[in-house]
């Protein structure tokens, strides 16, 4: 870190430091979380193509065209909503429960209530532990959780509920390619992410760089982390973190718009493999290698809070100038330093460097269950309309710093404001605008992703640690990961 010197200086940043790593504790959503296991997945989205009819409303079936009923007008009771939320971070809950109180006061036939858990495990057990007629009506989750919600059957995809709704049309063609399968739209995002570029950029041009023109691609990237070094910035140049094989092999494969998975990404619905085993896979894992060796990196393993590698851009000790972190950080990161934290620091956001522009979409979003109850059903889709309209997720994105999903959203004053303050909550923004929508852009859908995202963190150690080689590192890789798809496909009954 440059700032305060001496030993007062390094004393206030560590105190300072201290209070980042709990506030962002708190706001992080990035991490490794336990994956289900089979039989988490089976008790819990067991794949059924109707609700028992003990769990269902009377005088009503769960057949496809009366799953989702608008509530009637003018009853005198108002219809309960609830939904199982996932959204990590102060700024976050506190919007989104502000907002949620809003709809309440605006729409008295609907009473909605939440409740939060720690992660989407955490939910994931929860609806295992109830019957399904105490299934919330909506669950906001990680975008990972797609292909196992659309695999049960128990979701009502957007197009199901009110056919002709326009909102899912102002999606950006990433972002609706990204929550799509089978060609249809799944669920409604909420918090939408994306990797990024995150630097300190008072290190930067201490190096003698310019931080208005960061590196763009990863042998710029190499280049910048070693002249950091080798200026005395800073101790090191690029965070390796356990995620950053996961990105180079997934987000690089879809900034050059290829598969990463066959057939299709999974995007059509089917049971699908992957070969790692690439050249360009090869390379990537090489150059992680190098940056290890000769690039002035510094590795961040086990990085169970999932913001160690932010922290150490922070370290007044032994710190670090970039990493490749997702863009849901950055809204508490500014609201730290703007309540004044690290006088001095001038946090600087690029895009993802790599071959070609853009990344995948991560973050949350909104699935409709069926529990039974057409009319609760109906209701929560007015619940989700109206949280995913331009003012209401405008107001969520710029208090919380996620990218608007749409051009709408990115147009409101609320949002312009946010990027006005700090243009650099917009490059995330730019970065999925200039993607195209495909199933390789979307990225791949896999099943466990909680476990193949495991084996891509052992990956990642297998070079910087045991320094396997590139092609048998990736080979064990895929093996590991297809292994896990062919289980999860006999869970779901596609063996």
């Amino acid at each position: 870190m440059c700032g305060r010197s001496g030993a007062g200086g390094a004393l206030y940043k560590l105190r300072a430091l201290a209070t980042l790593v709990a506030v962002l504790a708190l706001g992080s959503c990035s991490g490794a979380e336990p994956s289900l296991t089979a039989s988490d997945l089976t008790a819990a989205v067991a794949p059924t193509s109707t609700v028992d009819s003990s769990t269902t409303e009377p005088g009503t079936t769960s057949s496809a065209a009366q799953r989702c009923v608008r509530p009637a007008v003018g009853s005198a009771e108002p219809t309960d909503v609830t939904i199982w939320h996932v959204l990590d971070g102060e700024q976050a809950n506190n919007t989104f429960s502000q907002l949620v109180t809003r709809f309440n006061e605006e729409h008295p036939g609907i009473r909605v209530t939440t409740l939060k858990f720690d992660g989407q495990y955490a939910l994931f057990k929860q609806l295992q532990a109830v019957p399904r007629n105490e299934w919330p009506d909506v669950v906001l989750t990680a975008s990972s959780s797609l292909r196992q919600l659309a695999d049960s059957k128990a979701i009502i995809t957007p197009g199901e509920c009110f056919p002709g709704d326009t909102i899912a049309r102002n999606l950006l063609p990433v972002v609706a390619a990204t929550y799509s399968m089978g060609g249809e739209l799944q669920a409604l995002p909420y918090g939408v992410s994306t990797p990024v570029l995150i630097f300190d950029a008072t290190e930067m041009r201490a190096a003698g760089l310019d931080p208005t023109n960061p590196p763009r691609t990863a042998y710029e990237l190499i280049a910048a982390s070693m002249q950091i070094v080798a200026s005395g910035a800073s101790p090191h140049g690029l965070v390796v973190h356990e995620a950053l094989a996961s990105f180079l092999i997934n987000q690089w494969a879809a900034k050059r718009d290829e598969l990463v998975a066959t057939p299709n990404n999974g995007r059509d619905g089917e049971a699908i493999t992957v070969d790692f085993d690439t050249p360009e896979n090869r390379t990537a894992m090489q150059w992680i290698a190098d940056v290890m060796s000769t690039g002035g990196g510094v590795a961040v393993l086990g990085n169970s809070s999932s913001f160690d590698d932010l922290v150490r851009i922070v370290d007044p000790v032994d710190g670090a100038t970039m990493s490749i972190h997702t863009s849901a950080a950055l809204g508490d990161v500014f609201s730290y330093i703007d309540n004044g934290a690290f006088p001095g620091l001038v946090v600087g956001v690029a895009p993802m460097p790599g071959p070609g522009v853009g990344a995948t979409v991560g973050g949350n979003a909104m699935w409709l269950l069926d529990n039974g109850s057409p009319t609760r059903a109906g209701a929560a889709w007015e619940a989700i309309r109206w949280l995913t309209s331009p003012s209401p997720l405008a107001t969520f994105d710029a208090a919380t710093g996620y990218i608007p999903p749409g051009e709408a959203v990115a147009a409101d004053p609320a949002v312009v404001a946010a990027w006005g303050r700090h243009p650099q909550l917009r490059v995330g923004y730019d970065q999925l605008l200039h993607m195209a929508g495909s199933a390789a852009t979307a990225g791949a859908l896999y099943g466990p992703g909680g476990d193949v995202d495991q084996v891509l963190r052992d990956l990642l150690r297998s070079i910087v640690e045991r320094h396997t080689p590139p092609a048998k590192a990736l080979a064990l890789a895929s093996q590991g990961v297809n292994d896990l798809l062919v289980q999860y496909d006999l869970v779901v009954g596609r063996g």
